[in-house]
């Protein structure tokens, strides 16, 4: 089963219309997202964003999912991603998954280095869905191995290169990038299907947004072109301010087995 919960925080953030200067300076280093996972509309966990300034022209974003206490022992997902992203090369350096859902528990680390990316895996499938999972589970797989570049980047490597590379979007724009995600290339396709109003408390009332979908696809399929977003299992949508900031402020999906699952941003700060 892919990791649904990070997928959904991953692809929302990608429509920023603002410049270089304005993205570094105001943005990108001191910006924190809160968001609520809600599931057949009911709150089920949270998760935290949050980026800060390193050394050697790197930038560290760093991700939490948790769920709430009263459903870990039912369904139990939890732990963190991030990367290390270089601001001025505007490419992915370090990127990592630490991940439970389920019955499922996923460690990924990608390196990227030397026009190739080494993925180091660690996955195991549990036999309950819930806190405690018995040890040993019932699969356990490791696996490591290189993948050419391909101008591949993780999928929060290519949210920063979006925000940092004006990019003016109307209904109908479609828009590709060779990413890696689950330890595995794949093509990312994102459309604008429109632009409205809709309610954000957090942000003060009402704002425009875009209405988004989003698919990952194998290259083969991606080569095949047509409609093929809409072909996709279990397509993301997203709304996203249609503003200078582009705060992803809902996100949502069907997932197998786990049916609607709402993201919905609930605080938005920058230092």
């Amino acid at each position: 089963m892919k990791i649904f919960i990070t997928r959904l925080i991953f692809l929302a953030l990608f429509f920023n219309k603002t410049n270089f200067l304005y993205g570094i300076e105001n943005s990108i280093y001191n910006e924190f997202l809160k968001y609520e996972v809600e599931w057949l509309k009911l709150p089920v966990g949270t998760i935290y964003m949050k980026t800060v300034k390193g050394e050697k022209n790197l930038l560290s974003i760093r991700a939490k999912v948790e769920s709430f206490e009263a459903i870990k022992s039912l369904y139990y997902v939890g732990g963190s991603f991030g990367a290390l992203w270089n601001y001025k090369t505007q490419n992915t350096y370090i990127a990592y998954e630490d991940i439970y859902q389920g019955y499922n528990y996923q460690k990924r680390y990608y390196l990227f280095e030397n026009n190739e990316i080494f993925v180091k895996k660690l996955e195991k499938v549990f036999y309950e869905p819930g806190l405690p999972h018995s040890e040993p589970p019932k699969r356990l797989r490791q696996d490591e191995k290189y993948i050419p570049l391909n101008e591949r980047q993780d999928l929060l490597g290519i949210f920063y290169w979006m925000r940092l590379n004006k990019k003016d979007t109307n209904k109908g724009d479609v828009m590709k990038f060779n990413v890696i995600t689950a330890g595995k290339p794949k093509v990312l396709i994102i459309r604008v299907l429109n632009k409205l109003y809709v309610d954000v408390p957090v942000l003060g009332g009402q704002k425009k947004v875009l209405h988004v979908k989003s698919g990952l696809l194998s290259e083969k399929k991606a080569e095949q072109g047509g409609d093929i977003i809409f072909k996709t299992q279990s397509p993301i949508e997203m709304y996203i301010t249609d503003d200078k900031y582009s705060i992803p402020v809902k996100l949502w999906t069907k997932a197998p087995v786990l049916g609607n699952i709402e993201i919905i941003l609930k605080e938005y700060k920058t230092d």
